[in-house]
């Protein structure tokens, strides 16, 4: 989850770009199974191996963002780029999927190179002090946390991880950062303001649905007078009954018709706060409405089948 963010990069045999304008992408020091624990796909060319150690050529593996911008309509494969933090130029040798590190932002350009290269530069000195262990498992993760501590003090004492955790709960509390360690990471923030949204989308369903029963039922109630002489007149509490839900669902519908409509609109200012669901999203308009509208139909049938259940003189004399 870490890396360099906005380390500059220089293309050879391109000319260096003026002050402001310079490529920025983020910087990763990697080992070379990598890739595969995290499942990013290789998209062209190939991943380290054991023969980028020490000494050997440097090279270079950078993402499907940083490829698709800084090499339009070009194969990357073999163009040589240099990070300053890095210090020397490298050999792409590959190209893989982007990584979503930013619930708002999305992907960034991002290079990789393999750690047993390691920097040299004072600037690199961050990556040889900070290293760290990603672990794929098909058990639960903390389960393994005191087998790994074992083994990893076992092969060096120095080398004791200070800190584990799942990766679910890394990427909650760290992705998104700015660097701050008091702050907020952008998932939190996000969890903070969708959880108070919610609350507040809550209150707002209880009050339609108190109010729409209240006001159905009540107007259902005020004509139990004119159920009362239609039943006298001959009609059949059955056809009165389906009238009453008919007319409670055609007011529903038209209400949700109304509430669906500014909700595309109003929709727009809480998208932000949405990751991998639409502002318009099917299943919630579905749920809310299918709600809205159960009440409403609750709220005619109570009352219209307890008016057309009584005597026709007993309902004529009602006030």
């Amino acid at each position: 989850l870490g890396g360099m963010d906005g380390a500059r990069l220089l293309i050879t045999d391109r000319p260096v770009p003026p002050p402001g304008q310079s490529l920025r992408a983020l910087y990763s020091e990697i080992g070379g199974e990598y890739f595969k624990t995290l499942r990013i796909p290789l998209l062209k060319g190939r991943m380290f191996g054991q023969q980028d150690a020490e000494g050997s050529p440097p090279v270079a593996v950078v993402s499907q963002r940083l490829a698709e911008q800084f090499f339009p309509g070009e194969n990357p494969i073999g163009k040589f780029v240099e990070a300053p933090v890095a210090g020397e130029a490298r050999e792409i040798v590959g190209v893989v999927g982007d990584v979503v590190r930013s619930l708002r932002a999305g992907s960034k350009p991002e290079i990789y190179v393999p750690y047993r290269q390691y920097t040299r530069s004072p600037r690199g000195l961050f990556f040889t002090m900070n290293k760290g262990f990603v672990i794929r498992t098909s058990v639960e993760p903390m389960s393994l946390a005191d087998s790994l501590q074992a083994i990893i003090s076992e092969l060096d004492k120095e080398m004791a991880p200070t800190l584990m955790k799942p990766m679910g709960t890394a990427v909650f509390e760290w992705a998104g950062k700015n660097g701050s360690l008091s702050e907020m990471s952008e998932a939190q923030t996000l969890n903070f303001y969708v959880r108070l949204i919610s609350i507040f989308a809550g209150l707002a369903l209880f009050l339609a649905v108190v109010g729409l029963y209240g006001v159905v039922a009540h107007s259902v109630t005020r004509r139990t007078h004119e159920f009362g002489v239609r039943m006298a007149l001959g009609a059949d509490r059955a056809k009165i009954l389906r009238q009453v839900l008919q007319e409670g669902l055609i007011m529903s519908l038209t209400g949700v018709a109304i509430g669906i409509a500014g909700s595309l609109v109003l929709g727009r200012l809480v998208e932000s706060l949405l990751y991998g669901v639409p502002a318009a999203d099917p299943l919630t308009f579905a749920i809310a409405s299918a709600v809205l509208i159960g009440v409403a139909l609750l709220a005619a049938y109570v009352p219209a089948r307890r008016a057309s259940s009584v005597d026709p003189t007993t309902a004529l004399r009602h006030e």
